[in-house]
């Protein structure tokens, strides 16, 4: 088991996807074995009314069968954050699980990826909402991404 953390905030304005957040490597010890990612995070978008769309990567591409079917030119994700009808001091948590075949025994390497629905949506922040006033109103969250080798029955 692999978990990698990023206590600290980014921000993202992709129009297509992009790493965000930690990154977690794992080795397989056999070829045949999967490995199950789990990843999970708070943000908020900068504007209301838009989504932001996520996905998970292994080696920086998605992994098939990881993000909804192909509809024309519809996005393939994994998960969303929809701010629609959110208020300032919203935030939203999103995770996600999905069970992989590297089909390898070399260090792979998994992340998290950003695209927004359109430039209307503005800056999607990690870790906190768009306001981030100094107050006790406000908060900072952990992203997390963890890699669990599972044996081949």
């Amino acid at each position: 088991i692999k978990q990698s953390v990023k206590t600290d905030t980014a921000s993202s304005t992709a129009d297509s996807f992009t790493n965000i957040g930690p990154t977690v490597a794992i080795t397989p010890s056999s070829n045949t074995n999967k490995i199950l990612i789990r990843f999970t995070f708070v943000g908020f978008g900068s504007n209301n009314n838009w989504a932001h769309f996520f996905r998970l990567a292994r080696g920086g591409s998605v992994i098939t069968g990881s993000v909804g079917d192909s509809a024309g030119s519809r996005t393939q994700a994994a998960t969303v954050i929809d701010t629609y009808g959110e208020g300032s001091l919203s935030y939203i948590q999103t995770s996600f699980e999905f069970l992989d075949e590297p089909a390898t025994t070399s260090a792979t390497t998994y992340s998290i990826q950003h695209k927004r629905a359109g430039s209307g949506a503005g800056t999607f922040y990690l870790g906190k909402n768009h306001s981030d006033s100094d107050t006790s109103n406000y908060a900072r969250f952990p992203t997390i991404i963890t890699a669990m080798e599972v044996a081949a029955a």
